[in-house]
């Protein structure tokens, strides 16, 4: 899942897994979040595997459900739906 992130965001591998907040590398580290909460990890199993805080997979949920909430994000709604779209494909 991180490589997809890595490629919709032209972002390396390492990159995002780097704690870096320039953007989108946040963004992508929440959406793979997200991606292994709905495959059952724990807030703390997520969090290690991105190498961020629980704390900090929660802060990302709350700034997805943000994004969604309002129309402004649009970069960030169209880096959500290729990766989304990309997960997809690879799970079919």
């Amino acid at each position: 899942m991180v490589a997809v992130a890595a490629a919709i965001g032209d972002a390396t591998f390492n990159e995002i897994m780097s704690g870096c907040r320039r953007r989108p590398l946040p963004l992508l580290r929440y959406l793979v979040a997200q991606e292994l909460l709905k495959s059952g990890y724990s807030l703390n199993k997520a969090g290690a595997e991105l190498n961020i805080d629980h704390v900090t997979v929660m802060h990302g949920m709350n700034t997805l459900e943000m994004i969604h909430s309002c129309k402004t994000y649009k970069a960030e709604l169209d880096v959500e739906r290729d990766f989304l779209r990309w997960i997809q494909e690879i799970d079919s």
